[in-house]
């Protein structure tokens, strides 16, 4: 897998930063690959405004999956 080496390293992984992702199938392999190497509860995803205002089914998705949801203000 390329970039296979950034899942290596999951305790890491504390904080999503994402924008424009549209939680299609295609971007769903990223968020399963993500949740397969850490642990949801300690992470939090953070959102942009327009993407939760248009699609508020983002939130809800990530939070059913077990990650904390912050709207980022960027």
């Amino acid at each position: 897998m390329e970039h296979g080496d950034f899942f290596c390293r999951p305790d890491q992984v504390k904080a999503v930063y994402s924008y424009g992702f549209s939680f299609s199938d295609a971007d769903m392999v990223y968020l399963d690959e993500i949740e397969k190497h850490s642990n949801p509860g300690d992470v939090t995803w953070y959102l942009n405004r327009w993407d939760v205002g248009e699609n508020p089914g983002f939130k809800t998705l990530l939070e059913e999956r077990g990650y904390q949801v912050e709207i980022a203000e960027w």
